[in-house]
């Protein structure tokens, strides 16, 4: 009896430990535990969450398995090991152990939350809406779900339905209420009430630097003149909130108010201990002003800290490239594309790399233009001018135009750009535009050569999903500078209307190839592709791609895309 007692007793304590977060003081209990009641599931199960709060979760997978052995229709264990599939973008996995879950336990309102969350992070709006839905029906209280579904029926292009849905809510002080109320009433433009609920979250966590970005980034598309108010109101109360002062330096960074930026960080070069992160942004700064020699003595301060630092790896790179030192390059950007070979943009800066060392080939087999830029056309009218189609997606998208400027992290300037997934909107002429542009991928993929060798074709797949979808109306002199698609694989452009000015010297012509790191770098564009409306334009998001600005009174209206293989 004694020894039976034992085990007991010493799980009542790893329980306890769990329950008071205290992760590693527990974890060495539930290891014996495991050892001694191997066919007890709470002890696994248990022990997996552990693993997984402790952020080991390979091991927790093993440990849920095992759980799920001894009891395969335990509804906890099957909804716990679908929100580690989640957490690890197994989304697939996870919606078939919630649907078990739901299989034992019908009424468990959690496993179809975490079903609704699984959906929404796939940009499965209705399923996703299904859900949370239904748990709204099990439990009207759940502030969560309720917040949840307003989210996916304003990505839906339905704020309208979001901001009913959150008038509900019985939690309307929370930080997560009024910020998802901002976004619908802002959505709406209903700016000064999205302003007032982004005030009131701030008042109640002001140090939280999400709530500045929102606040911030709605105030820069409006044109107001104090975008950044947020910002300084809490640093003139606490100068010692340097996390604020860094995420400021970065707005004001992103705005190129590089004066401003430095002297904003000046206080945080003072700090006994200055992270890798500051060195980083001052080196950033120092090459922006066109002092390579000082960026880079910054710039190893930030990989003495951290030599794999991405960010400071790239800045170095940039450096090193407005010095013409090309050996450098050639082994940044290779350190770059090993640490990350799915970031697109360090194979920008590869291709970049091999065409300034003058590497022809290796930029040529990288950056294969003939292959891999392609138009199709989709909807175009026989006399050139805009089909049916085009007219009425194009009024349809100026109601969705209603900002003042470009966002502040993008690459347009002199226009404006919708805000949200654009393909997440229900409307049938832009669900029309998706399918077809849809075919044209499919053929665009199908056509593309095998190569397990080349960072672009080892992606190939037959089935893929939309990351980002968004219109660009450019005015007058409006350009795209030349950038790349970091989260892409295949990124796009569908021509809806082009101002006249694209039939005379190249106005409006989308350029491939021409690397722009501003002020350090520039070269020459080596492929070049006239718009047309109805056409949509296919290629690599890992390729430098910009526009020529135009001079017409008419805008230029497009939309564009991003997309990555579907596991």
């Amino acid at each position: 009896m004694k020894r039976s007692q034992q085990p007991q007793a010493v799980l009542q304590q790893a329980l306890t430990l769990y329950q008071q977060q205290q992760y590693q003081a527990a974890l060495p209990l539930l290891q014996q535990l495991s050892q001694q009641l191997p066919e007890q599931a709470l002890v696994w199960h248990v022990q997996a969450l552990t693993l997984r709060k402790l952020g080991q979760l390979t091991a927790a997978a093993q440990s849920f398995t095992r759980a799920l052995k001894i009891a395969p229709k335990h509804h906890e264990i099957l909804n716990n090991y679908g929100n580690l599939l989640r957490q690890q973008q197994r989304y697939e996995q996870a919606q078939q152990q919630f649907r078990l879950a739901l299989q034992a336990q019908p009424n468990f309102f959690e496993a179809r939350y975490n079903l609704g969350l699984t959906a929404l992070a796939q940009q499965q709006l209705d399923d996703a809406l299904a859900a949370f839905l239904t748990v709204l029906k099990q439990q009207p209280q759940h502030t969560q779900a309720r917040l949840a579904a307003a989210e996916a029926y304003r990505l839906q292009g339905r704020a309208q339905q979001a901001l009913e849905l959150l008038q509900k809510s019985f939690h309307a002080q929370s930080v997560a209420f009024l910020r998802q109320r901002a976004l619908a009433f802002f959505a709406l433009d209903e700016v000064d009430l999205a302003y007032a609920d982004m005030r009131a979250a701030l008042a109640l966590q002001p140090r939280q630097l999400a709530l500045h970005e929102t606040f911030s980034d709605m105030r820069w598309l409006q044109q107001d003149s104090d975008w950044l108010g947020s910002y300084h109101e809490q640093l003139a109360a606490h100068n010692d909130w340097h996390d604020l002062r860094l995420g400021l330096t970065h707005r004001l960074i992103k705005a190129e108010q590089f004066e401003q930026a430095e002297q904003t960080l000046q206080p945080l070069l003072q700090l006994d201990s200055v992270p890798a992160s500051v060195w980083l942004l001052q080196g950033h700064l120092k090459r922006m002003q066109g002092q390579l020699a000082r960026a880079e003595d910054y710039l190893q301060q930030a990989l003495s800290l951290q030599p794999e630092h991405q960010e400071a790896l790239y800045e170095m790179f940039v450096t090193q490239l407005g010095q013409q030192n090309y050996v450098e390059c050639l082994q940044l950007s290779q350190k770059l594309v090993t640490l990350a070979p799915g970031h697109q943009g360090w194979w920008a800066m590869r291709a970049t790399a091999l065409k300034a060392s003058g590497d022809w080939q290796g930029y040529q087999r990288l950056y294969d233009f003939a292959r891999f830029v392609r138009p199709f056309a989709l909807t175009t009218a026989a006399d050139g001018g805009l089909s049916d189609f085009n007219q009425g997606l194009l009024a349809k998208l100026e109601r969705l135009h209603t900002q003042k400027q470009h966002p502040l992290q993008q690459s347009l300037r002199s226009g404006t750009q919708t805000d949200g997934q654009l393909f997440l909107n229900q409307d049938e002429d832009i669900q029309a535009l998706k399918q077809q542009i849809s075919a044209a991928v499919t053929q665009y993929i199908a056509e593309l050569p095998d190569d397990p060798e080349h960072p672009f074709l080892k992606r190939k797949s037959g089935r893929f999903k939309y990351t980002g979808a968004w219109s660009v109306r450019l005015n007058c002199s409006g350009f795209h500078r030349n950038h790349y698609h970091s989260e892409g694989w295949i990124s796009g452009c569908f021509y809806v209307s082009i101002p006249k000015a694209v039939n005379h010297d190249g106005h409006g012509w989308i350029k491939f190839g021409q690397a722009q790191l501003d002020p350090t770098y520039m070269d020459e564009p080596d492929y070049i592709v006239k718009p047309q409306a109805g056409v949509v334009v296919l290629f690599p998001s890992m390729m430098w791609h910009g526009t020529v600005p135009f001079a017409d009174d008419e805008y230029r209206v497009t939309v564009a895309f991003d997309l990555v293989p579907e596991e």
